[in-house]
């Protein structure tokens, strides 16, 4: 559902937002995986992609059954107003810090690398 030529869709919104909230478990993972697997590190990737597939998949079918509701209230319709307000405002939370982390992030990058 297309809402306008400059904004995106509700299921675009989920998937970015699927995509950044999950990053770090994306990123960290498969690192401590591969650590304790050792020679089976090869394997890490491939089994830690799975639970990531399903969420999408799962997130899919909920965008599906949905059509044409915002993020808030998909997510208060499924877990009611109280707890679906307090998911949102956790997610809003989650966002807002790993974006702080990566602009401390890429910020102490620049810094060592301009400034040495």
């Amino acid at each position: 559902m297309k809402t306008g030529k400059d904004k995106i869709s509700v299921k675009q919104l989920f998937f970015v937002f699927t995509i950044m909230v999950s990053s770090p478990a994306t990123r960290l993972l498969p690192k401590y995986a591969a650590a304790k697997a050792q020679q089976a590190g090869w394997v890490s990737p491939i089994i830690s992609i799975v639970p990531f597939i399903l969420l999408i998949l799962a997130v899919d079918s909920l965008l599906k059954k949905h059509k044409g509701q915002s993020m808030d209230d998909i997510i208060t319709g499924i877990l009611g107003r109280f707890l679906g307000k307090l998911v949102l405002v956790i997610y809003l939370m989650w966002a807002l810090w790993l974006t702080a982390m990566y602009t401390r992030y890429y910020t102490k990058r620049l810094t060592n690398s301009i400034y040495p």
